[in-house]
């Protein structure tokens, strides 16, 4: 009873969005759930929130909700893809520095992400990406977090096993993307 109880307390500002959705204009705050004797339900709920946010009519909620989906889905493949690569190299490869390199990367982790922010501002304006997608994406395809997560576990796979793709014929992109 005590799961149940908080589970409605947790659940509660939810089921309150929910409801002043349905709300006509201004009665927001109203805590009313019935309309008074002789006035009925459209005096106090309407669907016409729905319908203006669909038709675009306030403002163009779809096409943000596609962009927001757009730079979500791509920023998440794209960082995913960039960081496997690197974690490839810095787990399986070996080139003057590597560790010195590596271990840079792991100290920049301990840089808060607001002190990033202006020189991705300045990078994005001199790009002349502001106000686009790629000014969105683009500045978060590099994970540090992400690298380290992934070599991590490329680490785990055996070397013999890329050896024998090697052996085999296969090139360096076939190993990485297959093995």
């Amino acid at each position: 009873s005590l799961l149940a109880a908080l589970s409605l307390v947790m659940l509660f500002p939810f089921f309150w969005m929910l409801w002043t959705a349905f709300k006509v204009e201004g009665g927001g705050l109203s805590l009313q759930f019935w309309p008074d004797p002789g006035e009925d339900f459209s005096s106090l709920y309407t669907l016409r929130n729905f319908t203006s946010v669909a038709q675009g009519e306030d403002f163009p909620f779809l096409l943000f909700l596609r962009n927001s989906f757009l730079v979500a889905s791509i920023s998440a493949g794209l960082t995913v893809f960039v960081c496997a690569l690197a974690a490839y190299v810095f787990a399986k490869k070996n080139f003057p520095g590597k560790d010195l390199l590596f271990w840079i990367f792991m100290g920049a982790m301990m840089i808060p992400g607001m002190m990033y922010m202006v020189p991705q501002f300045a990078i994005i304006a001199r790009l002349g990406w502001m106000n686009s997608l790629q000014g969105l994406i683009a500045p978060h395809l590099a994970n540090v977090f992400g690298v380290l997560v992934l070599k991590q576990y490329i680490q785990t796979i055996p070397d013999s096993l890329l050896e024998a793709a090697h052996m085999d014929g296969a090139s360096e992109w076939q190993i990485f993307s297959r093995v």
